[in-house]
C-alpha cells in the first residue's frame, strides 16, 4: 500500500519556481563534478541505463546526457519539478515517483542509479537507501552524496538566522559510518567514499576549498560537509 504523502516531501514542490535561484551553483557543480564525472564517467556511462533519485530540476541527468547513455529515468515527487526536467529535455524519462517506493513506479534495473542531496529529505533515509539500492543491476553502480550529521548544527544555525527560512521540509542528516552499513548491509561494496566540501564552501575562497578538496577527499570522508559513495552490486 502506498504511503501517504505528507506536506515535508512536497517542500521542494512549493518553491519549484524559485528553487533554480535557492541553490547554491558552486555546491551543485561540485558535487555533479564528483558524482558524474570522477566516479562514474564515461566508462561508466556510456551505453548504460540510468536512474536519478530525486531528479529535481535534472542537473545531473543533464550532465549524464553527455556521456552517451543508452536510457535516462529521472524520478522526483515532486510534479512541478518532474514537469520541469521534461520541459527541458525530450531524452529524459521524466516520472513522479517516492524515493522510499522506486519499485512501484519504476520496477526495472539500471546499470547506475545516481542520488544526490536526496535521501536526507525523506522522512526514512535508511529506507531510501534500501529502495536505490534495489534499483541496481548486477554489476551495477549506486553513486550517492548526502550531507554529514557532524555538520547538522551548521544548518540549525542558518534556519536560526533566517537564511534558510524558505524550506519547510525533512533534514534527516546521516553519519558517515551508518550511510557506509547500510549500503553493505544489502551486500554492496563500497569502491570509494570521499568527502565534499572539507569545509564548508561559504568559508574559504573557492581556488583555496578546491585545492583542499583535491588534497583531503580520499582521507576527509568521516569529517566533510558532504559525503560522497560509490557503491557496486557484485
Amino acid at each position: 500500500m502506498p504511503r501517504r504523502i505528507a506536506r515535508e516531501d512536497l517542500a521542494y514542490d512549493s518553491i519549484a519556481d524559485t528553487w533554480g535561484d535557492f541553490i547554491n551553483n558552486y555546491d551543485t557543480n561540485r558535487r555533479i563534478e564528483v558524482l558524474v564525472h570522477e566516479f562514474l564517467g564515461a566508462e561508466k556511462l556510456q551505453g548504460k541505463t540510468c536512474l536519478e533519485g530525486g531528479c529535481g530540476l535534472g542537473y545531473f541527468s543533464l550532465e549524464m546526457l553527455k556521456f552517451g547513455p543508452s536510457r535516462i529515468v529521472a524520478v522526483d515527487i515532486a510534479p512541478s519539478l518532474v514537469e520541469r526536467l521534461a520541459g527541458r529535455s525530450t531524452s529524459i524519462e521524466a516520472r513522479t515517483a517516492d524515493v522510499l517506493a522506486l519499485s512501484n513506479s519504476v520496477p526495472e534495473s539500471f546499470d547506475v542509479v545516481v542520488s544526490s542531496e536526496v535521501i536526507e529529505h525523506t522522512p526514512d533515509p535508511k529506507t531510501a537507501v534500501r529502495s536505490l539500492l534495489a534499483r541496481v543491476a548486477s554489476g551495477g553502480y549506486l553513486a550517492l552524496s548526502v550531507p554529514n550529521r557532524r555538520w547538522i548544527w551548521l544548518l540549525r544555525l542558518a534556519q536560526w538566522s533566517g537564511l534558510r527560512k524558505n524550506y519547510k521540509g525533512y533534514e534527516n542528516w546521516v553519519s558517515p559510518a551508518e550511510l557506509k552499513n547500510w549500503i553493505e548491509q544489502e551486500g554492496f561494496e563500497v569502491a570509494r567514499a570521499e568527502g565534499i566540501h572539507v569545509v564548508p564552501w561559504q568559508f574559504l575562497p573557492k581556488p583555496l576549498l578546491r585545492w583542499l578538496d583535491r588534497k583531503l577527499r580520499r582521507r576527509s570522508y568521516p569529517y566533510a560537509l558532504n559525503l560522497a559513495i560509490l557503491a557496486r552490486r557484485p
